[in-house]
């Protein structure tokens, strides 16, 4: 449902910036804003959990118009991992 793209900053340290892009084939300002909402939401929860000093960029799918707050916050994380983009968890 999303497309992530990740550029590490030049300018250490540096925060972590993050935009959100929902082109208009998604559909009206509606369905946009809703895929923004869940992106910001997905995000959000693990910001903290992020590693910093990173501009990342995440763009919505079509598919990502129907997708539930669990599908869109599960491939928010599968990208984040695989880019490499969180901390690791102590065991």
């Amino acid at each position: 449902h999303l497309i992530l793209y990740c550029l590490a900053s030049t300018i250490s340290p540096s925060p972590l910036q993050v935009a959100f892009l929902t082109p208009n084939r998604l559909g009206n300002a509606v369905k946009r804003n809703r895929v923004r909402r869940l992106m910001r939401e997905a995000f959000r929860k693990h910001r903290t959990e992020m590693i910093s000093s990173y501009q990342i960029l995440l763009l919505g799918r079509t598919s990502a118009v129907h997708a539930t707050c669990q599908a869109m916050h599960d491939d928010f994380i599968r990208l984040c991992q695989k880019a490499r983009l969180l901390m690791p968890s102590d065991p």
